[in-house]
């Protein structure tokens, strides 16, 4: 599984812009018992949150699970807001009950879900609340978490109910297998979202440096497009009539499309290289969402550079071209 450090920029920001999982639910599962500050499902809730934090890397937001606790349902239709936080979620995870097979709202909420993303995506993960009957008929073969069971009267009992039962050691281990398979698939959609900006393992590479080096950045563009088939992406010319704010513009539109950098240096000059290095970075450390590109300086081999982040590759060529950084980079890539 691709870990989240590689992620791309355009990636990041879908994941930050979305819920983790939309919590659909009847009021009356979460009226709290006498005595009980918390409804069962808003214990619920906040236990899930805190293991799917566990299981997700840093790159996704942390406690990002939405559930409707202002009654934001209408009378007679689901609400704008509503309709906007399904359509902003990865997951559905409906809390099963009588009263939620009886509700026309959450009916609405499972059926406007299914209309985005088909019956048969993996993104529903219903909870078994109590014994419902027409389940099947709803859900089929979806595995269901069941949080109830049947005591030695063979009468059936909702876990942590009518108040939180610290001893029943089931329910937590129930909610971690949850919180698991959550997380698993949730780092399976961004995969799929990053294969559709990068299919089949496909690059995109900013390349930069110094204004004497523009024809060198040109050259090594062209080998990685003509002889790896690899896109890249070129800043503008210094001369190009461009401000500083429409420069570092374009430069943040074009790393939210890469996946990884590289500065080549030969001409220079050394400093304005590492201005180029300083400012890429500081434009990825304040994203909301940075991630550390794979980023790579190329050189002379034996040539001096006065600037190396930790997490920087160095390429020394030692051929005749210096854009033989291509096929060093095409060879780390592949």
């Amino acid at each position: 599984m691709r870990v989240p450090e590689t992620y791309s920029l355009l990636v990041l920001a879908r994941i930050g812009n979305m819920f983790n999982a939309f919590i659909s639910y009847a009021w009356r599962d979460n009226e709290p018992f006498p005595g009980n500050d918390e409804g069962w499902v808003s214990i619920f809730v906040d236990g899930l949150r805190v293991l799917l934090n566990r299981e997700l890397p840093s790159a996704f937001p942390q406690g990002s699970i939405w559930r409707d606790d202002e009654q934001l349902r209408g009378s007679d239709h689901i609400s704008d807001t509503i309709r906007d936080r399904l359509h902003q979620s990865w997951l559905f995870v409906p809390i099963l009950s009588r009263s939620w097979l009886n509700s026309t709202w959450c009916q609405d909420e499972l059926d406007i879900f299914i209309g985005l993303h088909g019956p048969k995506s993996g993104r529903i993960f219903p909870i078994w609340m109590e014994p419902v009957e027409g389940l099947s008929e709803l859900f089929g073969k979806m595995s269901k978490y069941k949080f109830w069971y049947e005591d030695k009267n063979k009468q059936s009992r909702i876990r942590w109910f009518p108040y939180p039962n610290h001893t029943d050691h089931e329910y937590g281990h129930i909610l971690q297998d949850l919180a698991r398979d959550m997380g698993a698939r949730l780092q399976l959609l961004a995969e799929e979202e990053e294969s559709l900006i990068f299919p089949d393992g496909q690059h995109c590479v900013l390349i930069n440096g110094g204004d004497n080096d523009w024809e060198l950045m040109q050259a090594v563009a062209r080998h990685l497009d003509e002889e790896y088939g690899i896109g890249y992406a070129l800043p503008p010319r210094q001369d190009a009539s461009l401000n500083e704010t429409e420069m570092e513009r374009d430069l943040c539109d074009k790393l939210s499309v890469c996946n990884n950098v590289l500065f080549v240096y030969d001409k220079g000059p050394e400093r304005q290289v590492q201005q180029h290095i300083t400012e890429t970075l500081r434009i990825i450390r304040r994203s909301e969402y940075p991630p550390p590109l794979n980023i790579t300086l190329c050189l002379p081999h034996g040539r001096q550079f006065g600037f190396k982040p930790s997490h920087m590759r160095v390429f020394q060529c030692s051929g005749p071209r210096l854009e033989d950084c291509a096929r060093q980079l095409a060879q780390v890539l592949a």
